[in-house]
C-alpha cells in the first residue's frame, strides 16, 4: 500500500500487532523482511505454476498453462492477488506482510 521506500518497522509492527524489536528480531531489517516476502511469494508463484502446467497432458501445454498462470499473476490490478485463486480463497502461507509494503 505504502511502497517499500514509505514503509517503516514501525508501520509494519503497528499493522501486525508486533513489537518493533519482534520484526527486527526475525527479520533483521526491513531489507530482511522484504527478502522473505518475496521468497513467500515465488514459492507461491512456483506452486500455482506447477499445479496448473500439471493438468497439463502434453508436455507443451504445461508450459503454455504456466506461462499463463505467471502472465495472469503479473498483471493482476490487486497487488495480493498472488495469494488467491481464482476463486478469491487464500492460497498463500499466510504471510500477509505483503498487504503492508
Amino acid at each position: 500500500r505504502h511502497g517499500y521506500v514509505d514503509t517503516s518497522v514501525e508501520r509494519i509492527a503497528a499493522e501486525a500487532n508486533l513489537t518493533k524489536g519482534a520484526v527486527y528480531y526475525h527479520f533483521g531489517s526491513t531489507e530482511g523482511l522484504f527478502e522473505a516476502v518475496l521468497r513467500d511469494v515465488q514459492r507461491d508463484l512456483v506452486a500455482r505454476i506447477e499445479a496448473r502446467a500439471d493438468q497439463s497432458a502434453a508436455p507443451f501445454d504445461g508450459v503454455r498453462a504456466g506461462c499463463e498462470v505467471f502472465l495472469e499473476l503479473a498483471t493482476a490490478d490487486d497487488p495480493d492477488s498472488h495469494a488467491r485463486g481464482r476463486d478469491g480463497g487464500s492460497r498463500g502461507s499466510g504471510c500477509s506482510s505483503t498487504a503492508l509494503v
